[in-house]
């Protein structure tokens, strides 16, 4: 059997990583309002809107940089972090289905990212809490809420990717602001319900050893 890995470390480094990400959500959702605002003024025929749009832009464009680049490197570590949980999951409870790389891999495969990498991680929290009964270990209501929150940004995300795409009117980047805005909420509820999740199963297997099931 491999050996089992206190994932006191990768969890800490999740959990940076994502409050980073939060913060970086909060910056995107602020530029949003900044262009709604920006797009009103002109609307309202405001003689200084055209500055203000420049402006708004400029910010729009910076705040999503920063948050493409938050959101990778939380990826990056967060997927690192469910690798290392599911593994040490296989190592204590013959009920795993999911292995540690397609955990990760499912994430990339259409159809099946709506619904197997949830499974792995909720396999990863039940052996963990109950490893020689993990179908008796209830999933916590916060989990599916976390799962439910990342599938509609994940949506909303797109959604908004490809009106950018064609967008050309100033109804149409007002339409993209709405739908930027109202994903930094969904972002705040995934994040924190993943907050959550992280610290939690961390500190479950960090404490293992120090039941039966190593004995």
């Amino acid at each position: 059997m491999e050996e089992f890995r206190d994932p006191s470390g990768i969890g800490k480094a999740a959990v940076i990583a994502l409050i980073v990400w939060l913060g970086a959500a909060l910056l995107y959702g602020g530029a949003a309002i900044h262009m709604i605002l920006a797009i009103g003024a002109d609307q309202a025929g405001n003689p200084h809107a055209w500055a203000s749009l420049e402006t708004a832009d400029q910010v729009s464009a910076i705040s999503g940089a920063i948050y493409l680049l938050a959101y990778l490197a939380c990826a990056i570590v967060i997927g690192r972090w469910i690798y290392r949980v599911n593994k040490n999951a296989w190592q204590i409870s013959d009920h795993m289905t999911v292995s540690p790389g397609w955990n990760i891999g499912f994430f990339f495969i259409p159809i099946l990212n709506l619904f197997r990498p949830f499974r792995g991680i909720r396999e990863t929290w039940q052996a963990s809490h109950a490893p020689h009964d993990p179908d008796g270990e209830p999933v916590p209501g916060m989990m599916r809420l976390w799962w439910g929150a990342w599938l509609i940004s994940a949506a909303l995300g797109h959604l908004s990717f490809r009106l950018g795409l064609r967008a050309q009117t100033l109804d149409d980047f007002l339409e993209i602001a709405y739908i930027d805005l109202v994903g930094t909420a969904v972002d705040l509820v995934a994040g924190l319900t993943l907050l959550w999740i992280i610290r939690r199963l961390t500190d479950v297997q960090s404490h293992l050893r120090d039941y039966e099931v190593f004995e």
